[in-house]
């Protein structure tokens, strides 16, 4: 959107075409820009009628960000977490060290 509207002021025409936009998974977002003031944005594919889908603003907030809380897998809190539930369940586990989730160096 930022993009559309930054290529807007430079003096470009067009917008944001949405193809199947009542579909989960086939859905998808094209930019159409054009230098000719008479350009006409392409008809969706999906759609019944000839309308364009253009949009002014896509949000991704909300129900699609529902790991936002979860913890990055392999960074050094997972770990830390991962060997605490492990020792609740009596598994003998090493003590946490400095060295605890760093990377090992490289080869040569």
């Amino acid at each position: 959107v930022l993009i559309a509207q930054s290529a807007s002021r430079v003096g470009f025409s067009g917008g944001l075409v949405v193809d199947y936009p009542n579909s989960s998974k086939a859905k998808k977002y094209y930019l159409c820009l054009s230098f000719e003031r008479s350009y006409r944005v392409p008809n969706a594919l999906g759609t019944n009628d000839n309308s364009v889908d253009v949009i002014s603003r896509v949000t991704k907030k909300g129900k699609n960000n529902k790991h936002a809380n979860k913890l990055q897998v392999k960074s050094i809190d997972w770990i830390k977490h991962k060997k605490e539930q492990q020792r609740k369940d009596g598994k003998s586990i090493k003590n946490d060290s400095k060295y605890t989730g760093r990377k090992r160096a490289g080869g040569f």
